[in-house]
């Protein structure tokens, strides 16, 4: 038994860890203390430099001695130069060095890099662009390492196709590496820049299709080069236009839509009435203050220019940079509103037109990612990407089509579920936009919608029938400005909030829903109502509900079915 080394139990191992633990939590302690105390009495020395370059090896998370550390620096570059200078700095990089070693995810160390570099007086830009490549050998998904990459190559002047090039070596090593994908979508439009800004040139995007298809025969399921698909596929930023225009003499008011939403300041800016060439004194107002911004705008015209005795000529004019719309409106002394389009192509509203080379590649995907399906049925990453690309291709046959896989989409993949749903939602209301004649009257009864969008589009609807869906709120209705006879029967629909601001409904039928005590319709009260059906809800059980209610509205002629004295 003599000359055995003897072996520690486990109990007495721990306990001589938690020992260690102790001693170096005192340590740390005390230093960090020191560091404080020295921040405090301005004592910017070389001790406090190895105070925090010790603490900062231990926990590169420690932003304030990042900070403390520059307050450092900074006061002894007013004694150092040159070489000086550029040595002490020198050994900021390497100490941010051996800290990324520790945690390569470290924002304060990443930051301090580049701090330092910028202040140094002969920054290696090729050594740093090395050190880059080393870490994203480390590490291919470290976003620090990419994002600082990034701004190495912008001060070392790197060319863009450079790093597009190695964009491509890091896809082909791994066609996971979303970091990569992501670099390229921002290097491409730089690079191959399309006739609109932020676009692609027509060859290069189809070539990008080819790419994309090879990694994903080869991993279906990775997420990655899917998200880089639908970046492919994404829509042109539109420009600022004016879509309709809706005057009305009884109200003496002007209703807008543009096809973006803009903020109070924009709309003040960008566009001015005239009538009968005379510019007015004006004020927008949104349907609902509650929105950051909006697309619909309505102002109030001014007492001095009446509008309704006489022939009256009125411009609606929209400015933004170099860009600028118009609309002519001839208000007839008969006419009681008038409601103008603008001449756009309702097609293209939610959908890029695409030319016929582009059409052809995009239906070799669709029949690649079909082709694939069969050898993954149940991967929701190629469904899902069958939907945007025949959504894009813009044929009619497709529409039902889509809506199937979507259903099928809920069932593959249940968690996201809701958002299906909610897609689902947006497509048939585009889809109705697109297809409507006018917009007096829209039907979008018995759709299976889960949510609304685009409502902006109806805002001089007159009536909106949105019975037997699915919908919980009816706050984006709020938009509905002009709208008169409104029925929401069969839903699920819990409270009446947004609905307060439809000025000009009279006519409210909300049958069938979830509302259960007054606070749910109070929102109503300020609507001009003549007709209210409440039926099916349990708020018509409340005791002396018809009492309080008529108290309410008193326009009020007609509740639930009865007309009232």
């Amino acid at each position: 038994m003599h000359g055995r080394l003897k072996v520690k139990t486990t109990a007495e191992q721990e306990a001589a860890k938690q020992k260690e633990r102790e001693r170096k939590l005192k340590i740390y302690k005390a230093g960090t203390k020191k560091a404080f105390e020295k921040r405090e009495a301005q004592e910017y020395d070389d001790e406090a430099l190895q105070i925090t370059s010790q603490l900062l090896c231990s926990n590169p998370d420690f932003y304030t001695l990042w900070n403390f550390r520059k307050e450092i620096i900074l006061h002894l570059s007013k004694e150092k130069v040159g070489d000086d200078l550029q040595q002490l700095l020198e050994n900021e990089l390497l100490l941010v060095e051996e800290c990324l070693r520790k945690n390569p995810k470290s924002y304060g160390a990443w930051h301090h890099r580049r701090w330092s570099l910028l202040l140094m007086p002969k920054p290696n830009w090729n050594k740093e662009i090395y050190l880059c490549n080393k870490f994203l050998e480390m590490d291919e998904r470290n976003f620090h390492g990419w994002d600082f990459r990034r701004f190495v190559c912008n001060k070392a002047e790197v060319k863009p196709s450079d790093e597009l090039n190695f964009t491509l070596k890091k896809i082909e090593a791994n066609f996971s590496n979303y970091s990569a994908w992501h670099y390229r979508s921002s290097l491409l439009p730089v690079i191959y820049k399309g006739k609109i800004k932020g676009t692609v040139k027509e060859e290069k995007l189809l070539e990008e299709y080819e790419l994309v298809q090879n990694a994903a025969f080869t991993d279906p399921s990775d997420q990655s080069v899917w998200f880089y698909h639908r970046w492919l596929l994404g829509r042109k930023q539109k420009p600022l236009q004016i879509n309709s225009v809706y005057i009305t003499k009884s109200l003496q008011r002007v209703i807008i839509q543009l096809s973006q939403p803009v903020l109070t300041e924009e709309i003040e800016e960008f566009i001015k009435i005239y009538v009968n060439d005379v510019i007015l004194n004006i004020k927008w107002n949104k349907p609902t203050p509650s929105t950051f911004a909006s697309s619909v705008w309505i102002c109030l015209l001014p007492t001095e220019n009446n509008v309704g005795d006489q022939n009256t000529e009125i411009d609606i004019s929209l400015t933004v940079n170099d860009y600028s719309d118009k609309i002519k409106c001839l208000l007839n002394a008969e006419e009681e509103d008038k409601l103008i389009y603008n001449k756009i192509n309702k097609s293209n509203i939610f959908r890029d037109e695409v030319s016929a080379s582009t059409t052809s590649v995009l239906e070799q995907e669709l029949e690649s990612c079909r082709q694939l399906q069969d050898l993954e049925p149940n991967n929701k990453w190629i469904l899902f990407t069958i939907v945007l690309l025949m959504r894009a291709l813009k044929n009619e046959q497709y529409n039902k089509l889509i809506l199937e896989c979507l259903d099928q989409l809920t069932e593959v993949d249940p968690k996201r579920k809701n958002y299906f749903y909610d897609l689902k939602s947006r497509f048939i209301i585009q889809n109705a936009i697109e297809e409507a004649e006018g917009n007096d009257e829209i039907n979008l009864s018995r759709k299976q919608l889960t949510s609304l969008h685009h409502v902006d589009f109806f805002a001089t609807a007159k009536a909106v029938d949105l019975s037997y869906n699915l919908l919980k709120s009816v706050q984006p209705l709020c938009y509905l400005v002009c709208v008169r006879n409104l029925i929401l029967d069969n839903n699920s629909i819990s409270s009446c909030f947004g609905l307060g601001n439809l000025k000009q409904l009279e006519n409210l039928s909300i049958k069938n829903n979830n509302l259960i005590n007054i606070p749910d319709i109070a929102d109503l009260v300020t609507c001009p109502l003549k007709t209210l059906n409440l039926e099916g809800n349990l708020i018509t059980k409340m005791e002396n509900f018809e009492y309080v209610v008529i108290s309410m509205f008193v326009r009020l002629k007609v509740l639930d079915g009865k007309g009232l004295k």
